[in-house]
């Protein structure tokens, strides 16, 4: 029996139809969830169908009797299964809500010539979301978060705020399609979603041309006739335009028209609009950066990048537009005017077209060298002094600030925790209005053996609103980690002798030095190991300041393989565990409760667990995918016999990722734009609260890969392209999180910067990038908290497969950053990594997992021909129980 059970599929018969939810269309859901099986599908409500399809031709769907809407067909990986999809864009034209539409679709043809019988189906848009009382507090703290994470680029004869009553006209898609997070597993299911129509529509007393708003409810980007322009030039001398960007896992963005750069429709549009209106605004409603170039070309006076900006982020737009809200984000991410221009460009996957766009399933192998070795996002840019359009750190206020600075304490570092330096800021409000700022500390690094890029991020702070005329003083503490280097030579942390000088400002553009220190001799800080080394059988050259011409990255050796598997470095033989448990033998059986009762049990527990219940209580019991689930995405096996405890997690880096409504905050870069750890932190608490409302045990966030590149899918899902940065902010919210009773799962260990072909992808770079960039960002947040859990990622680092990096486990994160919590590979890792190799180097938990026994025996079979060391597997779930212990 197939999926469809008894429905009759053979070459004979006719395609069907087949919804894949209940009928109802939440009308302020942009994207939808099945957005993230393919792109093709936004804002669809969506069908399986029988057959496999073959001509598309005379599709036709008709809504309400007279309104043609587009229909859209896909294949699409669900599980083990390729199931043909077939979607219909409802998404604007169900713009009522708590109404029944009816959709007549006929036409669809599937492979073997058969036409489908034309069939109507009801559809009911669900009612309008109300504002719950009882989550009134939470829900506001989403709010703080978007108001301070929208970052105003740019603001040319203050043409913003509006202010009270302003009269404005509105253009662009954007405004009926504003998106307020993202797809995949940084979904949020909000218990409402303010978007940009409603935020100014009820939060501001601004006032839209409504014959320009009937208009741009339908999601267009095209120019009205020139009637309607004259009338709305006689309306007002403002124009806001709206463009937006969906993004999701699973898929990257690509350098093509409607994703990174503008369509022609939208060039069309804002340039007419530039041209007829005095005041031209331009909102930017994307989860990344994206070409910006019509905004000098066109003269647009101001600019908002809104991000995804959450359930409450149309309000946040709304008050900032009028004025009520003065904003205070900084961008997180240079923007570039192109992005041939970025050099990891050279070596990110890019298919030929739109059509040819591959997926986190491909089964295509890669390699990604990372020639760009160190410059990535502002390192690069600043470096070789390339104009961007809009820098690292870069963002407006409606006020103005003055800030004094002292070098209040300096001291040569001995070791990575040393505090080696303290800079006072006293800020001070000179403006007329209320307002945050922002100090961003930079530290000049000289160069020596080792080449060092302009600046680098060594702290930063963020002052409480500040009324016009007062000050705040801020510290910034600075560790010798911030100012080490990594030898790769040699294995070892190191500050080299030279002049080290700091600078300080509001942005990178901004600082100016405030002090020079010195370092007389090289200080080595840490010694290390050479932990996964880089392949010899690709030579990587890495960008050079000495050598930029010759350097250059050229992608040379970034394709797809041909081979059909990721040939390890070195043959890999696993260690014994260095530091097992003891448990004792007990005369009486040792139940879960008596551990809760006496923690110091737990090894004689998990020592009574023969190799069958050791494997299969690693493996993942089930999930909460199903079509009458609640959306958890994985389950502890439960033990009768021992009374083992349930334990459930969730996605949600931005809320918990269940079918159930609950909380919706913006997606992390949003949240990173806050550049708060405060706001990092009261977001981690709060999806805490949120989760165990829920039954949730452990959310997997925060996500902290590095931005490699902008058009990573899940670029929205990560914080930053600066380490410390991204460090800091998610390491609060981890805090945030467990300092609130839910588990957090720092993810993806290591290197997860693209999606396409994730599970085969090859991340090739050396190994000071390695240290000083994406373990860098885990270093950081781990200052902050050393999370109880961690996810690897799909993906190989330099030919080995990071579930199975035993040098990246148990010799980074075990015995150099103390991590002691558990590890769980990312959600069907197993389709290409070795579960035993992942178990043997330390990997606790293998997900999706399943009842039956499969992946279970496995392992059994790995523990007894001594492919793993069973004290090993003994210490990953003593760890696990302990985490469970920890929470319970």
């Amino acid at each position: 029996m197939n999926m469809f059970g008894d429905i009759p599929h053979g070459k004979e018969d006719l395609p069907i139809l087949i919804p894949m939810k209940a009928p109802e269309y939440n009308i302020d859901d942009v994207d939808g969830a099945e957005y993230m099986l393919n792109h093709k599908l936004e804002g669809c409500y969506c069908f399986f169908c029988t057959k496999k399809i073959g001509n598309m031709e005379q599709a036709r769907v008709v809504l309400e009797g007279d309104q043609e809407v587009e229909i859209v067909s896909g294949v699409c990986q669900l599980g083990p299964h390729r199931e043909t999809i077939v979607g219909v864009r409802v998404q604007p034209y169900l713009a009522e809500y708590d109404k029944e539409y009816v959709l007549h679709i006929e036409g669809i043809e599937d492979v073997d010539g058969n036409v489908m019988e034309p069939m109507e189906f009801k559809l009911h848009s669900l009612p309008a979301a109300q504002i719950d009382p009882a989550h009134q507090e939470r829900d506001e703290v989403t709010l703080e978060v978007a108001r301070e994470g929208i970052v105003l680029l740019k603001n040319e004869g203050n043409v913003l705020p509006l202010g009270k009553a302003a009269k404005i006209n509105v253009f662009g898609s954007g405004f009926a399609k504003f998106r307020v997070g993202c797809s995949g597993a940084g979904r949020i299911n909000p218990r409402y979603m303010i978007r940009l129509f409603d935020g100014i529509e009820n939060y501001s007393s601004i006032q839209m041309n409504e014959e320009l708003k009937t208009i741009y409810r339908t999601a267009t980007d095209n120019i009205p006739e020139e009637a309607v322009l004259t009338r709305a030039k006689e309306w007002s001398e403002t124009a806001v335009i709206a463009i937006t960007r969906g993004t999701s896992e699973n898929f990257d963005n690509l350098a093509v028209k409607g994703e990174f750069y503008l369509t022609d429709e939208e060039e069309n549009l804002i340039r007419q609009v530039s041209e007829t209106f005095e005041n031209t605004v331009l909102l930017i409603n994307s989860g990344y950066p994206m070409d910006v170039r019509c905004v000098e070309k066109y003269g647009i006076k101001a600019v908002l990048w809104t991000g995804l900006c959450g359930m409450n982020g149309g309000r946040a737009v709304a008050e900032i537009l009028e004025g009520t809200v003065n904003p205070s984000g900084k961008l997180p991410d240079t923007w570039s005017f192109t992005w041939e221009e970025i050099p990891s460009s050279a070596n990110f996957y890019q298919p030929e077209s739109v059509e040819t766009r591959i997926n986190g399933g491909c089964e295509k192998y890669i390699n990604t060298v990372y020639e760009e070795g160190l410059y990535v996002g502002y390192r690069y840019f600043d470096t070789f002094s390339k104009p961007v359009a809009y820098g690292f750190g870069h963002g407006l206020s409606y006020t103005t600030f003055a800030c004094e600075y002292k070098l209040s304490k300096w001291e040569t570092p001995e070791t990575l925790d040393t505090i080696a330096a303290e800079v006072e800021a006293i800020v001070t409000n000179t403006g007329a209005c209320a307002g945050k700022e922002v100090i961003q500390l930079y530290a000049k690094i000289p160069d020596g053996k080792l080449e060092q890029p302009s600046h680098r991020l060594i702290g930063f702070a963020k002052t409480k609103s500040l009324a016009p005329g007062e000050s705040q003083k801020l510290i910034i503490t600075v560790k010798g980690r911030e100012l080490a280097s990594f030898d790769a030579e040699r294995a070892a942390w190191i500050c080299e002798a030279g002049t080290y000088e700091l600078e300080a400002g509001n942005s990178l553009e901004q600082s100016s030095s405030i002090a020079k220190v010195e370092i007389k001799e090289e200080k080595l800080l840490k010694q290390s190991k050479h932990y996964m080394p880089t392949p010899k059988e690709i030579p990587l050259v890495t960008l050079s300041k000495e050598a930029e011409q010759e350097t250059y990255p050229k992608g040379r050796y970034t394709k797809m393989t041909g081979e059909d598997h990721i040939t390890p470095v070195v043959e890999k033989v696993y260690g014994k565990e260095k530091n097992p448990i003891h448990p004792e033998k007990s005369e009486r059986l040792i139940q879960w409760k008596k551990v809760v009762e006496n923690p110091k049990l737990l090894e004689d527990f998990i020592g009574q667990f023969t190799d069958y219940e050791l494997a299969r209580i690693s493996v993942c019991a089930k999930n909460g995918w199903g079509m009458e689930a609640k959306g958890e995405a994985g389950m502890l096996y439960v033990s009768e016999k021992y009374n083992t405890p349930e334990f459930v997690v969730a996605d949600g880096n931005n809320g918990v990722n269940l079918r159930i409504e609950n909380i919706g905050f913006p997606t992390s870069v949003t949240v990173c734009a806050t550049f708060n750890e405060e706001l990092a932190y009261k977001a981690g608490a709060t999806i805490a609260e949120e989760a165990k409302e829920h039954e949730i045990n452990e959310i997997l966030a925060p996500a902290i890969n590095l931005h490699r590149n902008p058009l990573c899918g899940r670029a929205a899902e990560y914080f930053s392209e600066d380490p410390l940065l991204a460090g800091r902010m998610g390491g609060q919210q981890s805090r945030g999180l467990e300092e609130h009773g839910v588990v957090s799962c720092m993810k993806h260990l290591l290197a997860n910067n693209c999606e396409s072909s994730r599970l085969r992808n090859n991340s090739i770079m050396d190994e000071r990038t390695l240290r000083e960039l994406y373990l860098k960002t885990f270093e950081e947040a781990f200052q902050v908290q050393i999370p109880s859990t961690v996810m690897t990622a799909y993906n190989a680092v330099n030919s080995v497969y990071c579930a199975e990096s035993e040098d990246m486990l148990q010799g980074i994160f075990v015995e150099e950053l103390g991590f002691d919590g558990f590890v769980m590979t990312d959600w069907t890792s197993s389709d290409t990594c070795d579960i035993v190799n992942a178990m043997a180097a330390g990997n606790g938990w293998i997900t999706p997992g399943g009842m039956d026994d499969t992946q279970t025996m496995q392992l059994v079979e790995g523990i007894q021909n001594g492919r793993i060391d069973r004290k090993r597997l003994e210490k990953s779930v003593y760890r696990m129980m302990k985490v469970i212990l920890k929470f319970y």
